[in-house]
């Protein structure tokens, strides 16, 4: 039977998780937690963490997932400890630990608003899992507009045993100082990943590929 992408989770990567076998995920930038509820539909989890750095974002995923097999940590990842100012738009999907410039004509179209600054905790991905008690990683999901470097730079004991990385990447630079995809790359790379597949994000308004969800899998 052919695969269809199911709640906006695309087949390439569906494709590499046995249907309704169940896995341990980690959903850095959870938002509402549709990514993982995705996941959950198509394969089960054993055990899932979800970070996100907007409070009322944090205390939705609360309520929306309240079986003990989830816990959501209420921060921002980096390469270390410590607060961060979180920079917050009206489109709250495109907040970020950097700063999204209103002049730039490839968000000219998004309704970004007046960006505003909270204060979060911000810790490494290596705390977390540590706290959360997980030492197998079958899928680590990465989207936070721009700063995926910043989440792997803490990562490096998280990435040794995880088997498949989802990440959002940059093809040109939006936020300032963020990530570009030949970055990520060779970060990935250099960890052990294969890039296998590629999936489009966002195209800017003359069509231009901006943005893609990179596949990436430890052989």
């Amino acid at each position: 039977m052919p695969l269809h992408a199911l709640h906006g989770i695309p087949v390439v990567l569906l494709a590499r998780l046995p249907e309704q076998t169940p896995i341990n995920l980690v959903d850095v930038g959870a938002h509402d937690g549709d990514f993982t509820f995705g996941i959950a539909c198509w394969c089960g989890l054993n055990k899932s963490v979800m970070v996100e750095p907007l409070p009322h974002k944090a205390a939705g995923l609360r309520e929306r997932f309240r079986d003990p097999h989830y816990q959501v940590f209420e921060c921002a990842l980096a390469a270390t400890p410590g607060k961060a100012v979180l920079l917050v738009n009206e489109m709250e999907a495109t907040s970020s630990l950097l700063h999204l410039p209103r002049e730039l004509p490839e968000v000219a179209q998004l309704q970004l608003g007046q960006e505003r600054r909270i204060e979060c905790t911000q810790r490494t991905l290596d705390s977390v899992l540590a706290e959360a008690g997980l030492d197998r990683i079958d899928l680590l999901k990465i989207d936070v507009q721009g700063a995926e470097h910043l989440v792997l730079a803490g990562a490096k004991a998280t990435l040794a045993r995880t088997r498949i990385v989802w990440t959002e990447c940059a093809f040109k630079t939006i936020y300032d100082g963020a990530s570009t995809f030949s970055e990520l790359y060779t970060t990935l790379n250099q960890a052990g990943f294969q890039l296998m597949d590629l999936s489009p994000a966002w195209r800017g308004p003359t069509g231009e590929l901006l943005q893609v969800d990179a596949l990436f899998v430890r052989p």
